[in-house]
């Protein structure tokens, strides 16, 4: 007789009691570790997803530099100006946004670009419901991973983030993860070229393509990703060249962002940027740890560089950021939540592996 379970088997589902050990150790010394209180000086205090945009100084600067640009003025010289204004940093030139948002919102105007990331939400949530078709057997759980990723897509619909860079960039890497095929994979290349465009923080994603693509040798594919990459390139080139041309050595420096935050600011800026916030620490800690378990179990190629990326951005929080930078949390936030729907059957089979003599 044929045994049927309620799942298609985790990546888990092949480990030895003592690998299953490991994991289940790793993840809940993970658990407790995102519980320890942070530094203050670490500590994301606010959030910009809990206010309006006349009340966030980020968000109006967004749109005063777009509207500068509808008004006819150039954008780095209007940008430099508000920067100066407001009292923010001009150096190095990466603080400067990438003109890609500004310019297009200012050329299409506000509603249209409403109705664009609208188009591209409902887009995402549907390429995700055909993706997740085959990764459960029963239809509810399919439908319980669509509906995280519209808990994780939520802060997309917000009116007063229309101007936010990694709103859109992370949703753009969220399609492009979503369409993503070996055999089809321009259009992938494309969407997170764009998001890269948008924000320079998205390029992590681009980098990893190209290495998995290497990895399984397919030439092609990564020819595609090293051109996003080279085109890439020439753009910081350009922005970096413009940046300097209104910018002057005794414009305020940014203070630095290497800040060594550790696990719990992983954690902190990942539930500031998701559902989360509403939460205490403690629940933050344990439902990211349990996402990434999630994304860990899912074995497919989806899954795989599902969480490759989300660990990449970890790693990289826990080196860098500071409280006011939890903004690029976003490029990931999206995805963090489905990995919920893949803690069952990752709890199937771990603990399989474990009593099973």
């Amino acid at each position: 007789m044929m045994i049927t379970t309620a799942h298609p088997g985790s990546r888990f589902a092949a480990c030895t009691r003592w690998s299953a050990l490991l994991v289940t150790g790793l993840f809940l010394g993970l658990m407790a570790l995102g519980m320890v209180p942070q530094p203050k000086s670490t500590v994301v205090t606010t959030t910009v997803i809990n206010e309006q945009a006349d009340q966030n100084p980020d968000l109006t600067l967004y749109a005063t530099i777009i509207k500068q640009l509808q008004a006819g003025q150039s954008y780095y010289p209007a940008t430099a100006a508000s920067l100066r204004e407001g009292g923010y940093p001009l150096r190095p030139f990466v603080v400067f946004r990438l003109p890609t948002l500004a310019v297009v919102s200012a050329i299409l105007s506000i509603p249209i670009m409403h109705g664009l990331i609208w188009t591209i939400l409902v887009t995402t949530i549907y390429v995700w419901w055909k993706l997740l078709d085959k990764a459960f057997y029963l239809p509810a759980r399919r439908m319980t991973g669509v509906m995280l990723i519209v808990v994780g897509l939520t802060i997309t619909g917000n009116h007063d983030l229309i101007v936010l860079h990694e709103v859109w960039a992370g949703l753009l890497i969220t399609l492009a993860l979503g369409v993503y095929r070996p055999n089809q994979w321009l259009p992938s290349v494309i969407l997170a070229l764009s998001a890269a465009l948008v924000r320079e923080t998205a390029i992590p994603f681009v980098l990893l393509m190209a290495a998995y693509a290497a990895w399984e040798r397919r030439g092609a594919e990564l020819s595609g990703w090293i051109s996003a990459l080279a085109l890439f390139s020439i753009v910081i080139i350009f922005h970096r060249t413009h940046v300097l041309g209104v910018t002057t050595l005794s414009d305020v420096a940014s203070p630095g962002w290497v800040r060594f935050g550790g696990w719990s600011f992983f954690v902190n800026v990942m539930s500031q940027t998701t559902f989360l916030r509403a939460f205490p620490q403690w629940i933050g800690s344990i439902t990211v740890t349990l996402a990434l378990l999630g994304w860990a179990s899912w074995r497919s190629v989806t899954g795989l560089i599902g969480i490759c990326l989300l660990s990449g951005f970890a790693v990289m929080l826990m080196i860098l950021g500071r409280p006011d930078n939890f903004y690029w949390g976003l490029i990931v936030a999206p995805l963090l939540p489905l990995g919920l729907a893949f803690v069952p059957m990752a709890f199937s089979d771990l603990r399989r592996a474990i009593v099973t003599p």
